[in-house]
């Protein structure tokens, strides 16, 4: 009988990727006298498949979650959501005025903006909630496991409070102002595509 089989291993502090082939080598009356095994280095194939599946759930400018993979999170949290009885809040969160950043200092200043601003908002919330790029300038947060709303105001809290400080690009100070909604589960509504409306 022929064996396929996929194996992790760790090669000087690089994880590697082998397809392993074994196959019982039998004499004529099929008694089995040993075995062959040939190994396939698939490394490179399985980093690109791993590279492939970010791309597909993840925005290529600022590493965040997309809309595809904020959906999935959002379904799932609310999931959890109903089995414990706590809540989960969808911040929507849209830059005012950013088009005039790209306008006069240029799309490359633009795009080191919104990874900046990236980063002050995962510097807002928890481990487990998400922070994702939906498109342009509009970003969502998904705040999950809320016991009491209080938690969600104190995150919104320390948004404003990041967005009080100015950011800075090639020595410029840029002052950003940001328009935010927010809808709970189960309040406003128990659908995930209401909840992002």
């Amino acid at each position: 009988e022929k064996r396929v089989v996929e194996d992790q291993r760790l090669v000087r502090g690089k994880k590697r990727y082998l397809v392993v082939h074994i196959s019982p080598f039998k004499d004529k009356n099929k008694n089995v006298l040993g075995v062959t095994v040939t190994t396939h280095d698939i490394t490179n194939l399985k980093q690109h498949e791993e590279t492939i599946i970010h791309m597909a759930y993840h925005d290529p400018l600022t590493g965040l979650p997309n809309r595809r993979l904020f959906i999935d999170r959002l379904k799932n949290a609310i999931s959890i959501s109903k089995r414990n009885r706590t809540k989960v809040a969808v911040v929507f969160m849209d830059l005012d005025n950013f088009k005039e950043v790209n306008d006069t200092l240029g799309h490359l200043a633009g795009d080191r903006l919104l990874v900046d601003i990236s980063k002050r908002l995962l510097a807002c919330t928890r481990d487990y909630d998400t922070v994702a790029r939906l498109s342009g300038d509009e970003f969502s947060l998904m705040i999950s496991n809320i016991v009491h709303i209080d938690e969600v105001i104190h995150i919104i809290g320390r948004i404003k409070t990041q967005f009080d400080k100015p950011f800075r690009l090639n020595g410029t100070a840029i002052n950003l102002t940001a328009s935010m909604g927010v809808s709970i589960y189960p309040d406003d509504s128990d659908s995930v595509e209401e909840l992002i409306k």
